[in-house]
């Protein structure tokens, strides 16, 4: 038959190609007891609970150990996002990263424009007073390095008070 809609086109119809799935992967940081900030009380036991939510029932692997307490400094954060993840995730995985702990948002001006950045405090994180703002990860940054990661799939949940401007008016 030569009707374009019946015609035998011949050999197997073409396969759809296989569903590509990596690895699921949590990164967990958690801080209540900063030495130059208020402490918290529920950062360390959010960060530990989706850690164990994420592994326990969900499935997910640790590539690294949670950064907690003291091990959550601003070096060890960002070596987590630039070397450790960065190095450890494969292009087919999808990622969650949680982090627990203070923020700040610092407004200034530029010439009669108000701006305000957000910022997450490390461990080491000096205190808003001091205004010592290159201790802290300007939220901006640490999200653009996060997006630049090798992973399919991110997902990104930050618990910080006064860490950006998203939902303020």
């Amino acid at each position: 038959m030569n009707d374009p809609i019946t015609r035998d086109l011949g050999g197997n119809p073409p396969q759809p190609a296989p569903f590509r799935r990596g690895r699921n992967i949590i990164a967990v940081i958690g801080i209540n007891q900063y030495p130059h900030n208020q402490v918290l009380t529920r950062a360390v036991a959010d960060a530990v609970g989706v850690r164990k939510l994420f592994v326990e029932t969900l499935g997910f692997e640790e590539l690294v150990e949670p950064l907690i307490e003291q091990d959550a400094t601003y070096s060890a954060i960002t070596a987590l996002v630039t070397d450790k993840l960065h190095n450890a995730l494969k292009p087919d995985d999808s990622l969650v990263l949680f982090f627990a702990g203070h923020g700040h948002t610092e407004k200034g001006k530029a010439g009669t424009k108000e701006t305000l950045t957000g910022y997450l405090i490390p461990y080491d994180g000096r205190h808003p007073d001091e205004k010592k703002f290159s201790t802290y990860l300007k939220l901006s940054s640490f999200l653009e390095d996060v997006t630049n990661l090798p992973a399919m799939h991110i997902l990104v949940i930050i618990d910080a008070c006064r860490s950006g401007f998203a939902l303020s008016d």
